[in-house]
């Protein structure tokens, strides 16, 4: 009998405790901000402070480094801005804007477009321009070929999953920019929607090093393709990439394609910023345009080019 007291004694404290360490783990609500506490923060830079060289220097560096890959994406669009129709421009493919151009086997060692690529995928490119229209990303049946499209905005971030490892099915995909609000047609699998109006894409298709897998990759290579959404009617288009027109290359020399050049970067960052329309850079581009008349926005990237190692 002092056996089950105890027991029951036992049990009792033990809920009591329970309750008691529920009730000490109840959140408890956060301490609301003081009224009007957003009167008391300082309105903005006070204008009467003067930009030193010191500090227009350190801006010029954050926004380099920062702004970089934007640039380089950039660039890369204005390259293919004026390209009319699918080249062989060398050992690379280049299209025009909203369209891909593929290879048919592994990229030459000679191209210097991109410095690692790898070696057992068969690459295509192109450079994306959602203000200029929506594109369609076409995927057709690759069956348990392994394969992946990437796409970048114009920070380089990835904006689309489309890809063996992501269950990805054949059909019709949309790319929108960040103000696009058309209607979506018929057909289209996903909808996927861009940070940004300028983006990169660079699709990779595994091939086997053999004749036959060389062979035997051609039909499905044929139907890799992007193009505006005004060309969409629901049917999967083709392209005959061994047919493209070679022309002659610039010679390339043996480093990577530069597509930054920091003679012309604080030059064309505006550009870059107003057509995404990226304040915090434009703040810092704003900095350097009010400082001292003999801070030269070049001479500080020159100096910075000296301090670290080449970035492209």
């Amino acid at each position: 009998m002092r056996t089950r007291e105890v027991l029951l004694a036992t049990a009792a404290t033990m809920a009591l405790l329970t309750v008691s360490i529920a009730q000490a783990q109840v959140p408890v609500p956060p301490i609301p901000p003081s009224p009007g506490w957003t009167k008391a923060l300082p309105p903005g830079p006070d204008t009467r402070v003067k930009i030193t060289e010191e500090y227009a220097k350190m801006v010029a560096r954050d926004a380099y480094f920062w702004a970089w890959p934007m640039v380089n994406i950039y660039n890369r669009r204005q390259a293919f801005k004026d390209v009319k129709d699918f080249v062989m421009a060398g050992p690379v493919p280049s299209a025009p804007l909203n369209r891909v151009a593929m290879l048919t086997d592994y990229v030459n060692p000679d191209q210097r477009i991109v410095a690692c690529p790898n070696q057992d995928v068969v690459y295509g490119a192109g450079s994306i321009a959602l203000d200029v229209s929506p594109v369609v990303i076409q995927v057709p049946d690759f069956g348990n070929r392994f394969w992946v499209y990437q796409v970048v905005d114009l920070r380089t971030d990835g904006v689309v999953q489309l890809g063996k490892m992501y269950g990805t099915t054949p059909g019709f995909y949309l790319l929108v920019g960040p103000n696009w609000h058309g209607d979506i047609p018929k057909g289209i699998t996903k909808v996927f929607r861009s940070s940004t109006n300028t983006g990169f894409v660079a699709p990779r298709i595994f091939q086997d090093d053999t004749p036959e897998d060389k062979k035997a990759i051609q039909s499905v290579l044929t139907q890799v393709m992007i193009y505006p959404l005004s060309e969409y009617d629901g049917t999967m288009k083709s392209y005959d990439w061994s047919k493209i027109p070679k022309v002659a290359a610039a010679a390339s020399g043996q480093e990577e394609t530069k597509w930054v050049f920091p003679d012309k970067f604080f030059d064309q960052l505006p550009a870059v910023l107003l057509g995404e329309g990226s304040r915090v850079l434009a703040r810092l581009v704003g900095v350097l345009a009010d400082a001292e008349p003999d801070v030269q926005a070049v001479d500080v990237v020159t100096e910075l080019r000296e301090q670290v190692p080449e970035r492209e």
